[in-house]
């Protein structure tokens, strides 16, 4: 390669390296900006707050009862409609005894009975009312939240799409630049920008003289590369064994530790109580012996008072 065409194979490595670039960072963000879509409650911030307005405008009637009946219809309705009978029979009586102090005692049952009874459903029809109030409108209010979020999402999601599409025309771009150019001169399985910045340093710096040798220095370097890698990896997984056998020994001398004092304890309490029980056992025979010299005492005397010895 002579020099005049050594400078112009530079000249053309330096714009297919800027075209590489271009097209791979485009491409990285086609690829990636998919990832950064999200959805309502996606984020742990979002969840906090959500969570916080629902501890702060929730009712706590509401939802002591929602949690008390479990969600069940059925049980939500005997609770509700049990209050307001309690809340009914007071006024009902008392106006069963004002019935009662005019027409005789004889109506007040029948008064408090009637009174009771659409008492306890007027009554019951109105807090259950009240509380699907509070309920609907808590859920109306969590509803509206979501929705927020929904919308912000759909906005992030639109600029993220925006931007795909810039980039995704950005590609469409350079491919068109690529194609107008004359590559016959490259080598075609090297179309990366890596690869062609290997190649410009490598004749730049006068460490080959053809783009075939250029390859071939890109191929060792890639191995290279691959080889310390793999060393790195080697090395990070030999550390991470040898932090590992550091806490199994570390785990096995603390149990060594554990059991010689468990041990230690067993033995102290052992000696301990065989002591005890030499000294009981010796207490015992030292009584029986004294019980048996009295005994011997006791006989003597008696042998001598009948032999008059």
């Amino acid at each position: 390669m002579t020099a005049q065409e050594k400078q112009v194979t530079l000249q053309n490595l330096q714009i297919v390296t800027r075209l590489f670039q271009e097209f791979e960072e485009a491409n990285n963000m086609v690829i990636s900006l998919p990832n950064q879509k999200r959805t309502a409650l996606s984020t742990p911030e979002e969840m906090g707050e959500l969570f916080q307005d629902t501890l702060q405008h929730a009712s706590p009637l509401a939802t002591s009862l929602q949690m008390f009946t479990m969600g069940s219809p059925l049980k939500y309705t005997m609770i509700v409609y049990l209050a307001a009978y309690f809340i009914a029979i007071i006024p009902a009586f008392m106006a069963g005894r004002l019935v009662g102090m005019l027409f005789g005692k004889s109506a007040i049952m029948t008064v408090y009975m009637i009174l009771s009874i659409i008492g306890t459903i007027y009554i019951g029809r109105f807090i259950k009312k009240q509380i699907n109030k509070i309920i609907h409108s808590g859920d109306k209010r969590l509803q509206d939240k979501i929705r927020g979020y929904q919308e912000a999402a759909d906005r992030h999601n639109a600029e993220i799409n925006r931007q795909i599409a810039i980039a995704q025309k950005k590609c469409d771009e350079v491919r068109q630049k690529i194609a107008r150019l004359d590559m016959s001169w490259y080598l075609p399985n090297y179309c990366c920008s890596d690869a062609s910045a290997f190649f410009y340093k490598a004749l730049n710096n006068n460490m080959c003289e053809t783009l075939g040798e250029a390859a071939v220095l890109y191929e060792e370097h890639l191995f290279r590369n691959q080889v310390l890698a793999n060393q790195q990896k080697q090395i990070r997984l030999a550390y991470q064994q040898c932090v590992l056998q550091g806490q199994t020994i570390a785990t096995i001398r603390d149990e060594h530790e554990k059991t010689r004092g468990t041990i230690h304890d067993e033995h102290e309490k052992t000696r301990g109580t065989i002591h005890v029980e030499h000294e009981a056992t010796r207490g015992v025979i030292q009584a029986e012996g004294e019980a048996i010299r009295e005994q011997q005492d006791e006989q003597y005397k008696d042998f001598c008072r009948r032999t008059d010895i």
